[in-house]
C-alpha cells in the first residue's frame, strides 16, 4: 500500500511550487470587498472581480497589507486620491502570491497605483452620466420649478448626523422667525446599505409628494470616499426623475457627487441648504414687504393727486357755484321785476276789462230791468184783469158750493144741493130742485 504524506508537506509542496512558478510580483485589478484594520497596524482585505450583470464574483482572494507597508500606503493613496482604501473601491496593486499551511493563500500587497483609482471611479461616473442622459432624464429635476417658499420639507439623513443637526438648528433659529415645518426620512449615509435605504425613502416621499414643497438629502462632513456612496445610478436616476425639487448638501466643498449633477439645487453643506430655503423665504418676504412699500408709496401718492385734483375741483366747484349763483340771482332780479310790470300790467288790463265788463253787465242789468218791468206791468194789468172782481163788474157771476168750490158745469149741480151765485154787489142763495 502506498504511503501518502502530510498536510503540512503537501502545503509546503504548494508554496515551493508557487515560489518556482509564479513571478516575484504581479499587478493585479480587484475590487475591495472587505477591508479591516488591526490594532497591530496591519491591514487585511478580501479583493474580488465581478461582472456587473452577474450578482455573485468570478474570483475572490484574500489579501494582507502588513504594518510597516500600510503606514506608508494608505496615507499616499488619500493623499493622491482624496479617499482612503474603502468598500466597493477598485484597485491596482503590486502583489506577490503566497501559501501558508495554515491560512491558505494569500496576497501580500506591496504597493498601490492612486491613478488607476482615480481614473477607474472617473470612468464609472462617466459612465453613470452617458446612461442618464441616454434614459433622457439627467435634468429632469432641474427643470422643476422651485416653490417660492418651501416651507413643508422632507429631509432625508442619518437621524444622528452632525449635519442634520445643524441642518435643524439654522432652520429653527433663523433671524426673520421664519417657520418652516421638517419630517426626517432616516436612511444611511455612508456603507453599503445607502442605495437601498436612500431609495426606499424616495419611493415613502414620493407617495406622499403632495405634503412636501421640496426634499431635501444631507449628510456631514466626510471623506472624499463617502461621496462614492452618491455615485450611484439607481439613486441619481431616482433624483433625477423625483416629482418634486431635490436639494443636496452632501457635505463636500471640492467635489460633486453625481446626486449633486442630478439634483435640482445642489449645496456644499447642510448648513448651506438651510440657509437657501431660508434666503429663499427672507427673498419673498422681502419682495411682499417691498411690493406693500410700494403700494403704500403709489397709494399715498394717488390719494395726494386725487386731493389736489378735489381741492381744485372743489375749488373751481365754488368760484362756479358762487358766480352762477349770482347769475341766477341777477336773473331772478330780472324775472321779478318782469314779473312785477308783466303783473301790473296784467292787472291794469283786467281792470280795465272789468270795469268795461261790468259797464256791459250794468247796461245789459239795465235793459233787461226795464225789459221786465214793461213785461210785470204787462202782467200786472193781465193779473188786474183776470181778477173776479173786475170780472163781476162786467156783469159776470160766479157759482160756487158752500164749500166755496167754484162750479164750472151742470153736471156738479146735483138735485137739493144750494148754490151761491156772486155778483158785483152781492150773492144769491139757491136750491136746486
Amino acid at each position: 500500500m502506498e504511503e501518502g504524506i502530510s498536510l503540512s508537506e503537501l502545503a509546503d509542496l504548494i508554496a515551493k511550487g508557487l515560489k518556482k512558478t509564479l513571478e516575484p510580483s504581479y499587478w493585479v485589478v480587484g475590487e475591495i470587498s472587505e477591508i479591516q484594520p488591526n490594532r497591530n497596524g496591519h491591514c487585511y482585505l478580501e479583493l474580488i472581480e465581478k461582472n456587473e450583470d452577474e450578482p455573485y464574483p468570478e474570483a475572490k482572494m484574500r489579501a494582507v497589507i502588513w504594518a510597516n507597508k500600510y503606514r506608508m500606503l494608505a496615507p499616499y493613496f488619500e493623499s493622491e486620491t482624496g479617499s482612503p482604501l474603502c468598500v466597493g473601491m477598485k484597485i491596482l496593486v503590486q502583489v506577490n502570491v503566497t501559501y501558508h499551511a495554515l491560512y491558505g493563500l494569500a496576497l501580500q500587497i506591496s504597493d498601490i497605483n492612486p491613478t488607476y483609482t482615480i481614473g477607474e471611479d472617473e470612468q464609472r461616473r462617466l459612465k453613470i452620466l452617458r446612461q442618464l442622459e441616454e434614459d433622457g432624464v439627467l435634468n429632469m429635476n432641474k427643470e422643476i420649478e422651485l416653490p417660492s417658499v418651501p416651507q413643508r420639507i422632507a429631509v432625508i439623513s442619518s437621524a444622528t448626523a452632525a449635519g442634520y443637526q445643524d441642518f435643524m438648528q439654522q432652520l429653527a433659529n433663523n433671524v426673520d422667525g421664519i417657520k418652516f415645518y421638517t419630517t426626517l426620512f432616516p436612511a444611511a449615509m455612508q456603507g453599503v446599505e445607502v442605495e437601498q435605504s436612500i431609495v426606499a425613502q424616495l419611493d415613502a416621499i414620493a407617495e406622499l409628494y403632495t405634503e412636501f414643497d421640496v426634499v431635501v438629502i444631507i449628510r456631514g462632513g466626510g471623506s472624499r470616499s463617502d461621496l462614492r456612496w452618491f455615485d450611484n445610478y439607481k439613486i441619481a436616476s431616482y433624483v433625477a426623475q423625483f416629482p418634486l425639487p431635490v436639494i443636496t448638501g452632501i457635505g463636500h466643498d471640492k467635489d460633486q457627487s453625481i446626486t449633486d449633477i442630478v439634483a435640482n439645487t445642489s449645496l456644499k453643506t447642510p448648513t448651506a441648504v438651510a440657509e437657501f430655503l431660508i434666503d429663499l423665504a427672507t427673498n419673498f418676504y422681502s419682495k411682499i414687504e417691498d411690493l406693500q412699500d410700494n403700494i403704500h408709496s403709489l397709494a399715498s401718492t394717488f390719494v395726494g393727486e386725487e386731493n389736489d385734483k378735489l381741492n381744485s375741483f372743489q375749488s373751481n366747484i365754488s368760484n362756479n357755484l358762487h358766480i352762477s349763483i349770482l347769475q341766477v340771482k341777477g336773473r331772478l332780479d330780472l324775472y321779478k321785476q318782469q314779473l312785477l310790470h308783466a303783473h301790473a300790467r296784467k292787472v291794469q288790463d283786467e281792470l280795465v276789462h272789468c270795469t268795461t265788463s261790468i259797464q256791459k253787465i250794468q247796461n245789459s242789468v239795465d235793459k233787461l230791468f226795464v225789459k221786465q218791468q214793461a213785461k210785470l206791468q204787462v202782467l200786472d194789468n193781465i193779473i188786474l184783469n183776470a181778477n173776479p172782481e173786475q170780472i163781476l163788474k162786467k156783469g159776470y157771476t160766479l157759482t160756487t158750493n158752500l164749500q166755496g168750490e167754484i162750479i164750472r158745469s151742470a153736471a156738479q149741480a146735483q138735485k137739493n144741493n144750494t148754490i151761491l151765485t156772486h155778483f158785483a154787489d152781492g150773492t144769491i142763495t139757491s136750491t136746486i130742485n
